[in-house]
């Protein structure tokens, strides 16, 4: 049966009563303060002033101002700080923030501190108290600021420029414009650049002492090395075994105007793979050079696109694809150097080159000389003519290579696609070794991923990525170290972008603890893990804010210890422990095996695509609720862990999965299980279908009129029937809430709005109303205890203060038959709470009635949700 559309409740919307903030809280001696303040500010503005003459960049002044702690910024002192002439264009944390001002000498802003100074006398207290009283330090925001965690090579590099973020796109655009016109002034070759409300970021080609000018800069709020393309070395293996005739192939179900599609970016796709035939839907390349066409080279695209379009690959079975897949190749199966591919295919052509020959190609990449040089450089003396115009071709065919953005790369896919084809759901098993996220805000890929998928409701899926075990411990003993290590190394955080906070993530769970050995196979492989563990490589969270990371598991295979010659951690796959998909090879086997994280994602797409298929009017915020309604944690990991915590020292494991209970540090089971295997691995009954004893419901708010303004909250009537309360076993309520806000990157809160919910049983609709006006909106520590706990339903499981930190959202909650006196309706409060975003907000919820005892349920809740509520409150 299909899930149940319900409603909210039809009220009035109430607007939160912000809290006063008193600066009294920070007495200070306002003349030596004053002082202080003083000295520091003018200091800075005299060395801005030698920098901007120096490099003849416009005069801006930025301060880096450090509060007190626990001080608030509030709406009236940012106020303040306009009128002096200065903007609010960072705030770090809640104890930095970073000010941005067009006069670099501030005289607004100097007059109020002398009279702060002073101590001027204004309504009984000290002038401008409110501001100064609060600053505890002000610096510069100096070139060791911009370059931190930066990797400076000798030679001529491709950097990443972060500027400020300001208030529009259109002063973005102007700031962008004016520091390109610095960089063009000292000749720094300028790439490619991505502006948009959320995040500015410039590639550019520089040398080391150009790179000294660029960190000078005003405009600069960070430099980072590129991001590199990052996917599992593994060496695959073919199954040889089947051939295509033994396969019934029948794609007849596609129709180019109702069937969903899955963007699969990605290194190519094989198209020529007889069981993708019709279900390549449109195939483009979206690299920087012009030398690739759209073909797999590498076979990783191939292998995802098997899993997207079909789900579960077996090799014995129907193949009837109900999803079209798009080729969005991005690289060609690794990061090598425009320069490394043209000598190789130069080499392959029989064409060996001397080391002063490719010295002066390598010039030419980086830009010292044209591609003319090579018909009149005496290097090239008796090369025939013929030849030289082959080798200009081939050095032209790799130029430009990593001169693309990849936020260019993301946004150019997305408009193509989705404009096109209505494209809405897009795999992205790739990611940056190179960029661990211990924490802080999302660089420019995550970022742009977000922006795309608020502006276009699409769907990211993107894989946790790998961490190989091998590289830190000896292979004897990762088996005896597993999964403990998981929880001890910085090494195995998500990398970029598993991090963006709109988008899935996907951790890998191992298929198999049988190993498949042929009898012409010399080798005794060990399984590390069993079925439906997390597997050795799979990376865990945290994410942005805390929250909750991987959201979903799947499998995706794993290694295995391999005795061949010596113990090792083997980069072959074995078939039993392993994923199967699509070779890319023209000739051989269709089918390989492989394992890696980057298989378990495509599955998760492939879900959402038939969540598309069976309701295709769904946002994707309620396709995400779904998925993680669906979910639950495999027995195989709550064992393996519970073990483990009765075992490890709490005090030996990272921070993250410590929490201090009356003094002594204990494990936090919770974020142990979150932080590592999110909601778990879904279900594609539960997430397509109703019965009779487990009805879903879902509202999908999506139009302006309906969505959430700031501050405010959505009221869900729940129907609890005596039937169902009275069932026998445990009665289970789950709830999945997603939601998609606006970002940004330069903002102490990422997330411009936050959107949270509650359960509340055993109280009267117009309780619930006149408790949440009155509370709703406040931070979490202004806030009153709502209601008494037994009024509340909390997750054990989860937790309210891990689920709120992400924009996917869940709990369960389980009763027995003795806890039915808390009446016939339950209330789902969902609160919006404002944080820069002017947005209403639009969300999904999910919710699930569910019990072991076979009841007529589903009829009785489609009766009752089908009649819209709406109440009146009394004034």
């Amino acid at each position: 049966m299909e899930h149940l559309k319900f409603t909210k409740i039809e009220i009035d919307e109430i607007q939160r009563r912000k809290g006063n903030f008193n600066p009294q809280n920070f007495k200070k001696d306002h003349e030596e303060h004053g002082n202080v303040l003083n000295y520091s500010v003018t200091n800075i503005i005299e060395q801005s002033k030698q920098t901007s003459d120096k490099f003849h960049f416009s005069p801006h002044l930025i301060l880096k101002v450090e509060l007190e702690e626990k001080a608030m910024l509030s709406e009236g002192v940012k106020d303040k700080l306009l009128t002096f002439g200065l903007k609010v264009i960072d705030e770090e944390s809640k104890e930095l923030m970073v000010l941005f001002a067009d006069n670099i000498d501030i005289p607004e802003f100097l007059s109020g501190l002398e009279k702060y100074k002073n101590g001027e006398i204004a309504t009984k207290h000290v002038v401008h108290r409110d501001l100064f009283n609060i600053i505890k330090s002000v610096s510069p925001w100096s070139s060791v600021d911009r370059t931190q965690n930066l990797r400076i090579s000798d030679l001529k590099e491709y950097y990443d420029v972060y500027l400020w973020i300001f208030d529009t796109y259109s002063e973005n655009l102007e700031k962008t414009n004016e520091f390109k016109g610095e960089l063009q002034s000292h000749n720094i070759r300028i790439c490619d650049s991505y502006v948009s409300t959320s995040v500015v970021v410039i590639r550019i080609h520089a040398t080391l002492p150009e790179l000294d000018i660029v960190k000078e800069n005003f405009l600069v709020y960070q430099i980072q090395n590129i991001p590199e393309y990052s996917i599992i070395r593994c060496k695959a293996i073919e199954e040889k075994s089947i051939s295509i005739s033994d396969i019934e192939f029948d794609n007849s179900e596609l129709d180019p105007d109702t069937s969903p599609s899955i963007c699969v970016i990605d290194s190519g796709i094989f198209k020529g793979h007889p069981l993708l035939q019709g279900v390549i839907g449109d195939s483009k390349v979206f690299m920087g050079a012009s030398g690739f066409d759209d073909h797999d080279n590498d076979g990783h695209g191939t292998m995802v696109a098997s899993i997207c379009a079909y789900g579960d690959v077996s090799s014995d079975r129907l193949y009837k694809p109900e999803i079209y897949i798009m080729n969005a190749k991005v690289h060609d199966g690794e990061y090598t150097s425009g320069f490394d591919l043209c000598i190789s295919e130069l080499r392959e052509n029989g064409i060996n080159l001397s080391f002063e020959q490719q010295l002066l190609i390598g010039d030419i990449y980086d830009r010292k000389y044209d591609l003319d040089v090579i018909m009149t450089n005496s290097d090239f003396d008796g090369v025939t003519h013929e030849r030289r115009r082959f080798i200009q071709v081939v050095i032209s065919r790799y130029m430009g290579i990593y001169e693309k953005l990849i936020p260019n790369q993301m946004k150019e896919i997305v408009e193509y696609f989705y404009s096109n084809y209505g494209c809405r759901v897009y795999n992205l098993s790739q990611g940056d070794k190179n960029q661990i996220f211990s924490g802080g805000k999302p660089n420019a890929w995550s970022c742009v991923l977000d922006e795309l998928q608020h502006e276009y409701d699409v769907l990211f899926v993107i894989s946790a990525g790998n961490y190989f075990p091998e590289e830190d411990m000896q292979p004897e003993d990762i088996q005896s170290n597993y999964p403990e290590y998981l929880l001890k190394s910085s090494k195995v955080y998500i990398i970029e972008p598993a991090n963006s906070t709109l988008s899935l993530t996907v951790g890998s769970l191992a298929i198999n603890d049988l190993p498949v050995v042929y009898k012409d196979e010399n080798i005794t492989p060990f399984p590390i893990t069993k079925k439906n563990e997390l597997s050795t490589f799979s990376r865990i969270g945290y994410g942005s804010n805390k929250s909750i990371k991987p959201e979903l598991l799947y499998y995706g295979g794993d290694s295995h210890i391999d005795n061949t010659f010596e113990m090792k951690y083997s980069q072959f796959p074995n078939r039993g422990l392993s994923i199967l998909g699509f070779n890319n090879k023209i000739t051989g086997s269709i089918f390989k095996f492989d394992f890696g994280s980057s298989f378990a994602a495509p599955y998760i797409s492939h879900l959402a695509a038939k969540i598309m298929n069976k309701y295709p009017t769904l946002s994707m915020n309620a396709v995400k609720a779904l998925l993680a309604y669906s979910a639950n944690v495999p027995k195989g990991i709550n064992d393996r862990f519970s073990s483990l915590f009765d075992t490890l020292d709490p005090k030996s494991v990272s921070d993250r999965f410590q929490r201090n209970h009356q003094g002594e540090i204990i494990f936090d089971k919770k974020r142990v299980l979150r932080f590592t295997a999110g909601y778990g691995l879904p279900n594609v009954d539960r997430i397509l279908e109703s019965h009779n004893n487990r009805v879903v419901l879902y509202s999908d708010i999506v139009s302006d009129e309906d969505k959430l303004s700031s501050d405010t909250f959505h009221i869900y009537e729940l129907p609890v029937f005596p039937e169902f309360r009275a069932a026998k076993g445990t009665k289970i309520i789950e709830i999945a809430l997603a939601y998609n806000p606006e970002v940004r990157k330069t903002r102490m809160d990422y997330l411009g709005t936050i959107l949270n919910f509650e359960l509340i049983r055993g109280k009267s609709f117009e309780e619930v109303y006149q408790v949440y006006a009155t509370q709703n909106g406040k931070s979490e520590e202004d806030k009153l205890e709502l209601f008494d706990k037994k009024f509340r339903c909390d997750c054990k499981i989860i937790g309210k203060e891990i689920r709120n930190k992400g924009t996917l959202q869940k709990m369960r909650f389980e009763f027995s038959s003795k806890a039915n006196d808390y009446g016939d309706n339950y209330y789902i409060v969902v609160n919006s709470v404002k944080k820069w975003s002017n947005k209403k907000q639009g969300y999904a919820l999910v919710v699930s009635l569910e019990t072991n005892e076979e009841i007529e349920l589903y009829q009785r809740v489609k009766t009752r949700v089908e009649q819209p509520v709406r109440k009146r409150i009394r004034t």
